[in-house]
């Protein structure tokens, strides 16, 4: 393999021997151009030879002497033990290791700047992040530290809802009161419609009761000769002359109007008061002088009364007489049966007066 690549590269040489002398030329012609255009500064040597050790591997000039050395030692221990051959692929090696480090060192800036504009770029999206988020936590602490009056405002608020709750209680009260009075009224104001509605029934109810009764009375014989000559003497008071009146002998009894029946005021439903009671006259059957028995019944009914109080009260101071009525009204064993009988006497009197209407009756 080794004999084909020599004679290839013999061939080759042979065939491309005038091109390269062209290029000779050429890169001749270009080197003189290029000097004469500019005269480049020459590298310090110390310059160089720290940038060559600054390319090698390790932290510090003693690990970068150290890595030069065992590469050395290690290349002479494997070409002394025969372990690595070198030959023409040796060459090869060395030719592409060379053409990539030239890649390497000519690329690797343009990379570098690629990734140093990567980072920046990143960098600056991470500062602009940081700077957002720190004026966002300022703003947030601006916003909180606005709030610092919170508690204060917060009891404020309360006592104006409870303020408020009590308000709104009061308010609600008041609302059921008046809603309460509201049905009252409205309840009593039915009560009184329905009373009147039922007075005036009963007053309708009695007026054609009343007047069916006198329609009733009217028919009868009696009544109408009443009226009849209760007629003819008015009408002969009227006609008679004013001197015939002087020359009358006797005196003439006052007419009386015409009186109903007692049953007309006993209608059923009917409430009469006092005054209606007083009112009632009786018929011409009935004496005048009853009013005279109302008067004895009360002068006895008072005089048993004191009869009784003295003896409940003065028959301890009286002295002692010889009169047997007196000391027999003295005598307090008797008035436990005086008492019940006076106050019988009273209701019955009264019961009597206001309910049946015999006594103090005028015409």
């Amino acid at each position: 393999m080794a004999s084909r690549l020599l004679f290839k590269g013999v061939a080759g040489n042979a065939v491309a021997r005038p091109a390269l002398t062209l290029s000779r030329q050429s890169l001749g012609v270009s080197a003189v151009r290029n000097y004469s255009a500019q005269q480049p500064t020459q590298q310090d040597p110390k310059q160089k030879a720290n940038s060559i050790i600054d390319s090698l591997p390790g932290n510090s000039l003693v690990s970068k002497t150290g890595y030069i050395t065992l590469g050395t030692g290690l290349a002479t221990f494997l070409i002394s033990k025969e372990v690595y051959v070198f030959n023409e692929e040796t060459l090869v090696l060395v030719g592409a290791g060379g053409l990539l480090f030239g890649l390497l060192k000519y690329l690797r800036e343009p990379f570098t700047t690629m990734g140093n504009e990567h980072i920046n770029r990143i960098k600056s999206v991470l500062n602009q992040a940081r700077d957002d988020h720190k004026s966002a936590v300022q703003e947030r602490i601006d916003q909180v530290g606005q709030m610092k009056d919170l508690v204060d405002v917060t009891k404020a608020l309360f006592e104006i809802s409870r303020e408020t709750a009590q308000l709104e209680a009061e308010a609600f009260k008041l609302k059921q009161q008046v809603a309460v009075a509201t049905e009252v009224k409205s309840t009593l104001d039915s009560w009184v419609r329905h009373e009147t509605s039922v007075r005036e029934r009963e007053q309708k109810q009695l007026a054609a009761y009343l007047i069916e009764k006198i329609h009733k009375d009217l028919k009868d014989p009696k009544i109408q000769q009443q009226i009849l000559d209760q007629a003819v003497v008015d009408v002969q008071s009227n006609l008679s002359p004013p001197s015939l009146n002087g020359m009358q002998t006797h005196r003439r009894r006052p007419s009386k109007s015409i009186l109903l029946p007692r049953t007309l005021a006993t209608a059923p439903h009917h409430h009469s008061t006092y005054a209606r009671r007083m009112t009632i006259h009786l018929p011409e059957s009935v004496p005048d002088n009853t009013h005279l028995w109302g008067y004895a019944l009360l002068c006895a009914t008072f005089f048993v009364f004191v009869a009784t109080m003295y003896a409940m009260v003065g028959s301890k101071y009286a002295p002692q007489t010889n009169i047997e009525w007196l000391d027999w009204i003295k005598n307090d064993t008797y008035y436990c049966l005086l008492v019940p009988i006076t106050a019988i006497a009273w209701i019955y009197f009264i019961v009597w007066n206001w309910m049946g209407m015999k006594f103090f009756r005028h015409n």
